[in-house]
């Protein structure tokens, strides 16, 4: 009974340890989504397909090099054709 109670416990606080990556991990990719949103919109009018790839995108790594492109490039323009 003491086995089974004990691995339980693991079970529910390995759970929790994933819940906490999984929500850290979803809330840099929305800081991510609005850093390259604020950027984009100091250059003009960001278009539609382009906020829905963007607010849409999973990939962290590719959220950091799309932060990193909004942040070098001039112009609305310049950062599509860099994706």
């Amino acid at each position: 009974m003491l086995f089974s109670e004990y691995a339980w416990e693991i079970h529910l606080k390995n759970l929790q340890e994933e819940g906490w990556k999984k929500g850290l991990e979803e809330g840099q990719r929305l800081t991510r989504i609005e850093d390259i949103l604020d950027l984009l919109s100091e250059m003009g009018t960001i278009p539609d397909s382009l906020h829905q790839q963007i607010t849409t995108e999973t990939n962290l790594d590719t959220l950091r090099q799309w932060t990193k492109n909004a942040a070098r490039c001039h112009s609305i323009e310049e950062f599509i054709d860099k994706m």
